[in-house]
């Protein structure tokens, strides 16, 4: 999953979050006893929070790991030009010992 899909899915869940907020709100103006509706609800948003938390900490993760990947891959391509310039310096220095 790449940074775009989860920065949607980031907003979805928030979005949903938001949603059952408002009409969790409006009960409790409106209903305040329905317990049976408030709990769960308050429960859920709850949860929704949670799983908004966990899917930025994921986001930041895999930035984290994208940009240590890039760095150990120009990493190896400038080791694996120094190894032929030295295998290139040992067999020219071999070379130079035959003669």
């Amino acid at each position: 999953m790449n940074n775009l899909n989860l920065t949607k899915v980031r907003i979805d869940v928030l979005n949903v979050a938001l949603k059952i907020k408002i009409a969790l709100d409006e009960i409790k103006e409106k209903q305040p006893n329905r317990r049976e509706y408030i709990d769960p609800m308050t429960e859920s948003v709850e949860q929704l929070h949670n799983a908004y938390e966990a899917i930025k900490t994921l986001q930041e993760d895999l930035h984290l790991a994208k940009k240590r990947n890039y760095d150990l891959e120009r990493l190896n391509l400038e080791l694996g030009v120094e190894v032929r310039e030295l295998k290139n310096n040992l067999e020219l220095t071999n070379k130079m010992n035959e003669l």
